[in-house]
């Protein structure tokens, strides 16, 4: 049995620019192969790295936690605990120096008045004791211990254009050396020392975001007016343009498959460019335009259907 996402009001309706330019501040965009056309006048536009990408940090590199852990008086930077991945928690780790020696740590409730110590490991002991660079400020023991890598973290967003050398705002503190990769949500930097004290705060990365607005007005082929300026100037973009989300049918379509009484159904997408906004219900790990989760499908019959439709996908958010 074969669906038409077309017949789910999945319309094929999007393109894209190939080279597009705009100053910061401004609403004139001009696109350098001519294609604007005058039926674009209230289409919807989106311009990678127009914008700053405003998110928030949701996770740590190589994120480690001791269990048991504790410090006391008598060697205020000995840490003894069990090493444990949060993903295996059934299975004891073992510290080693030349995978633990430089990493980042956490110990609640080890700092002054209370508070969550924060340091560095600067030696392995032994397979269950650790040296940090500074000393624990109370007796502690059962506490929450978590390491990390201290160069990256993850991002609840992703990346829409390479950046490098950016000065991030970390609430506490600030760095001038931060880098991202399109397509990316790791937000590196070699000076910012991140702990899982970062975990939740909002950074704004400049020139990282995507500007989504509309076409105001067509000047001729090569120039619109934009409802809503650029925050960042870029130069030979490629800018997204499409009426029509094409999510809604799509989510409609694969709604109806539990209720049709087939073993099998193909699901086809005729020519054009369908544009997806990218669901923020997914788990952030997913940057896909669309996906097809506990659904069966045939790989042959999926290389078949693209020769025939050569249809393409692209997302946004």
């Amino acid at each position: 049995m074969a669906l038409h996402v077309d017949d789910f009001g999945c319309v094929p309706d999007g393109r894209f620019l190939e080279q597009v330019f705009i100053d910061a501040g401004a609403a004139a965009l001009t696109v350098s192969d001519g294609l604007l056309r005058a039926g674009d006048v209230g289409k919807n536009i989106a311009i990678p790295g127009a914008a700053d990408l405003v998110t928030t940090i949701v996770g740590l590199a190589n994120h480690l936690i001791v269990k048991n852990a504790s410090m006391s008086f008598g060697d205020p930077t000995r840490l003894t605990g069990t090493l444990k991945d949060p993903r295996r928690p059934e299975a004891a780790l073992e510290f080693i120096k030349r995978l633990h020696v430089g990493m980042r740590i956490t110990v609640a409730g080890a700092g002054p008045a209370g508070s969550t110590l924060v340091s560095d490991v600067v030696e392995v002991v032994n397979t269950t004791t650790i040296i940090l660079a500074d000393a624990t400020s109370a007796a502690v023991s059962s506490v929450e211990v978590i390491l990390n890598d201290p160069d990256l973290v993850a991002l609840s967003n992703y990346a829409r254009r390479d950046v490098s050398d950016l000065t991030v705002d970390l609430g506490d503190r600030s760095v001038g050396d931060a880098a991202m990769r399109i397509g990316g949500r790791g937000l590196q930097s070699a000076t910012a020392r991140f702990s899982s004290l970062d975990l939740d705060k909002q950074v704004t990365i400049q020139a990282a975001g995507l500007l989504v607005t509309a076409i105001q007005s067509i000047g001729g082929p090569t120039q619109a007016t934009l409802t809503t300026p650029a925050q960042r100037a870029v130069e030979s973009v490629q800018a997204d343009v499409w009426k029509t989300d094409s999510r809604p049918g799509l989510e409609l379509l694969l709604e109806a498959l539990p209720s049709l009484c087939v073993e099998s159904a193909e699901i086809v997408f005729g020519p054009g460019v369908y544009d997806f906004t990218r669901s923020r219900t997914w788990p952030t790990l997913m940057n896909a335009a669309i996906g097809l989760r506990d659904v069966s499908t045939s790989p042959s019959a999926d290389r078949e259907q693209g020769r025939r439709s050569c249809a393409s996908c692209r997302t946004r958010t």
